[in-house]
């Protein structure tokens, strides 16, 4: 029987999921079957704290319905919103496209291209959690959001680009591309770049599952499959 995977889009641009979904599959284990959802509420990217909380609470809705029927799932945002929540909920390997890339440069000194301002610092919170802070060279924070990238890649490839020199010349031995509007765009750059989502695609069977965890009874305002999953 095929290893089933769902990838989750954190935002409402459902034709970011259909991107995600494109740049990912070939990177899955042959014969994968892969299912994917977009965020049921939200904004259309993450782009402020706020966002990020609520992609975070998006995430569990999204995976809710799902559960039982997937064997690992993927949160398809350079940031993992709702990555620790949804692998002690799910009980099933989970992984994020920030702890994929990290894994993915272990042992390396690092930089990371991304878009949207907020992020910078949202980021370097999650490296130094994760311990890797010690190995990254930089951050760089492309003008515009995701959508922007999406929309123009011709100009984020410039971008990127230049970003990435900056941070070759801070000792950065790999550059991460970090979002999922940046899907394609590594192999169309003229030096070694790692792609976010090809590491959680590679990264998410390898993952190992968290125990379950429930909430005691009594939310309120859930969503039904939420509700049934948190109290079970």
């Amino acid at each position: 029987m095929p290893m089933r995977v769902l990838i989750i889009n954190p935002n409402t641009t459902a034709a970011m999921t259909a991107t995600i979904v494109d740049a990912m599959a070939p990177h899955f284990p042959a014969g994968t079957d892969i299912l994917a959802e977009t965020a049921p509420f939200g904004p259309p990217v993450i782009a402020s704290r706020a966002g990020f909380a609520i992609a975070a609470h998006a995430v569990l809705e999204a995976y809710a319905p799902y559960h039982g029927r997937v064997d690992a799932a993927v949160i398809a945002c350079f940031g993992d919103p709702g990555l620790a929540a949804l692998r002690a909920l799910s009980g099933i390997p989970v992984t994020g496209l920030l702890a994929a890339s990290l894994q993915a440069v272990s042992g390396s000194r690092f930089g990371i291209v991304t878009a949207g301002a907020a992020w910078k610092d949202m980021l370097c919170e999650q490296i130094a959690l994760s311990g890797g802070k010690d190995d990254c060279a930089g951050i760089e924070i492309l003008s515009g959001n995701g959508l922007d990238v999406r929309n123009d890649p011709d100009g984020a490839l410039v971008q990127i680009s230049a970003a990435a020199k900056r941070l070759q010349a801070q000792g950065a031995e790999k550059v991460i591309l970090g979002g999922a509007a940046m899907a394609g765009l590594a192999e169309r750059l003229d030096f070694a770049a790692v792609d976010c989502l090809q590491a959680g695609a590679e990264a998410v069977f390898a993952t190992g599952a968290m125990p379950r965890e429930t909430q005691p009874p009594g939310s309120k305002g859930l969503a039904a499959a939420l509700q049934s999953l948190l109290d079970g």
